[in-house]
């Protein structure tokens, strides 16, 4: 019950206060009554109390690592693999406002591109496709504001699979 208390009172008193510092490693965006005004820089920055509304994320280069992914090469091997994906946010208004869950859909359409092109190479070829793989992501993901640097695949290794039919 009094946890709730102290919240209510540090909120409380973070919209009171009429200025607002964002540090070095983080960008973000500026909000008035609900609707963008602009993009905020390291430093401080004044607002409106109870109207304006700061929204900061981290600009900082981060990595996110990938689920393991089973698939089939275009000469039928099964594959397993897993990876990491190295970004930074380029433009903290796109990442913000244009997407919800950037960070899942990041991670969702990275592993599409890992899907398509994996289909479209044999084994052989496969093992040397990270530059392939960060090439296409990160033209799909700069909508967003947000730079892919380099996607890894860590974990890659041919599987065999059985399947029981039963009656």
């Amino acid at each position: 019950m009094f946890d709730k208390l102290i919240d209510f009172v540090l909120n409380l008193k973070d919209e009171v206060i009429p200025v607002r510092i964002i540090n070095e490693w983080e960008g973000g965006i500026h909000m008035r009554a609900g609707k963008f005004l602009k993009s905020t820089q390291p430093g401080l920055n004044f607002k409106i109390p109870f109207i304006d509304q700061f929204w900061v994320v981290h600009t900082v280069p981060q990595t996110v690592d990938l689920l393991s992914q089973t698939l089939t090469t275009k000469d039928n091997k099964n594959i397993v693999l897993k990876g990491i994906i190295r970004y930074k946010i380029e433009d903290p208004k796109k990442y913000l406002i244009s997407v919800n869950s950037a960070r899942d859909v990041l991670v969702d359409t990275v592993q599409g591109v890992i899907k398509n092109v994996i289909e479209d190479f044999t084994w052989g070829d496969a093992t040397k496709l990270d530059t392939l793989i960060t090439e296409k992501s990160k033209v799909m993901v700069e909508d967003w504001g947000i730079k892919v640097e380099s996607v890894t695949l860590v974990d890659f290794s041919l599987i065999k699979t059985y399947r029981l039919i039963q009656n």
